[in-house]
């Protein structure tokens, strides 16, 4: 397990005694872990790593992905993902901006085991709002990587930067999909990955090339940097594509994908200064700007285009679960889990948890039948006017149960 303060601890799965517990970050006063480690065998070399990603970019940090020796900790490699001098993408960074240049690991990775490939998806550059002390696309911020790990160290096999030069905060939050899915009459290996401002895209999983692009979300001012004075955009940074992400459906062909519509007021500082703990942005958060509401996308692979929406007066966080048997299941922020038939958009089910739902449902089998377990509790950081204020405050853990055939 990781810890926010910068741990990278190993427990006994019988007992719960704790085996070793280490500091795996360089900074503890500006880096910590928000994704849990991915335990990887590599048959090749019949050696077992811990994969673990640092969050730090919002503090003057830079990324990184590690690998670790599950028997004792210690570190066995570690790829950074702002290039250094005399590497490949170093002059996207002007001066010396690139050794804050953030590019966090905020969430986990997908491994493909066949070809040796870890995706990533990276997170903004640093300082987030103040672009005019970084100039360039700042590689490889609001990027997804592809490593290959098959040797004693990784090594990049392509990058796809989806906003060069991001002013915004609009990271690809979400985890990547692998999926095997048709484009025209093709039937190829993708990689999908959604950003905060609303756009979902599908790339060649060998290639990193773009096979197409889906603007899921309500966009304004997307290319208007923020100033000193303040100025709109959207979606806001709890707006389009969030860390939930969502689901490929091979009957239907069909990614599904929840998106946000928020907007915001932003503003950037004159200048930034790094101080050791503290957040270093080049400005403020952006100042909320309703009406807040979401929708639940079926895109189609082959076209890029909707094959339904549907379209809630909340924000919809709760990502997306499709099944077997033909419902995509998503949760929004008023509390509601949902289900609807993945071929036409019907709504067939609602539930009213009494919380507010920002996680994404998962399913399980337990004696032969099938359970859909969704959490809910307080909103937290992503509380709206919108929201209802009866909802209990109370974290609950809410299971159902599919009917036989269903």
């Amino acid at each position: 397990m990781a810890t926010l303060d910068g741990h990278l601890i190993a427990l006994n799965a019988e007992t719960g005694k704790k085996v070793w517990d280490k500091v795996t970050v360089d900074d503890t006063a500006n880096s910590f872990y928000t994704m849990a480690p991915v335990l990887y065998h590599d048959p090749e070399t019949n050696q077992d790593m811990l994969f673990l990603g640092v969050s730090n970019g919002d503090w003057g940090g830079i990324g990184n992905m590690s690998a670790y020796d599950p028997k004792d900790g210690h570190l066995i490699w570690r790829w950074e993902t702002v290039p250094g001098p005399e590497e490949p993408g170093h002059e996207s960074w002007s001066g010396d901006s690139w050794k804050r240049g953030g590019a966090s690991t905020w969430g986990g990775v997908t491994i493909d085991t066949a070809t040796h490939t870890m995706y990533l998806d990276l997170g903004n550059p640093g300082p987030d709002f103040l672009g005019t002390v970084r100039e360039g696309d700042n590689l490889y911020s609001d990027s997804m990587v592809a490593l290959d790990i098959s040797g004693k160290q990784p090594k990049l096999k392509w990058y796809h930067q989806f906003i060069p030069h991001d002013t915004h905060d609009w990271d690809p939050a979400m985890q990547p999909v692998l999926f095997t899915g048709k484009v025209g009459n093709d039937t190829r290996k993708l990689v999908a990955a959604g950003d905060k401002a609303g756009n979902f895209w599908i790339l060649d999983a060998a290639t990193g090339q773009l096979v197409d692009h889906t603007v899921a979300a309500f966009q304004k001012g997307v290319h208007t940097p923020p100033s000193v004075e303040g100025n709109i955009a959207c979606p806001n940074t709890l707006g389009g594509i969030e860390y939930q992400g969502g689901a490929f459906d091979p009957a239907t062909n069909a990614f599904y994908i929840p998106s946000q519509n928020e907007c915001g007021r932003w503003t950037a500082s004159k200048d930034v200064m790094y101080i050791a703990g503290q957040f270093y942005t080049g400005g403020a958060f952006p100042k909320l700007i309703g009406p807040d509401t979401g929708q639940l996308n079926a895109i189609n692979v082959s076209t890029g285009i909707f094959d339904w929406r549907h379209h809630f007066k909340l924000p919809n966080y709760g990502g997306a679960l499709v099944t077997s048997s033909g419902l995509v299941f998503s949760g929004n922020l008023g509390g509601k889990e949902n289900a609807f038939n993945a071929k036409t958009g019907q709504e067939l089910w609602s539930y009213d948890t009494g919380g507010y739902i920002q996680a994404p449902s998962e399913a399980y089998e337990a004696n032969g039948k099938e359970f859909i377990v969704v959490a809910s509790g307080p909103a937290g950081n992503a509380a709206i006017p919108e929201l209802p204020d009866s909802k209990g405050p109370k974290p609950i853990i809410n299971v159902f149960a599919l009917k036989s055939g269903s």
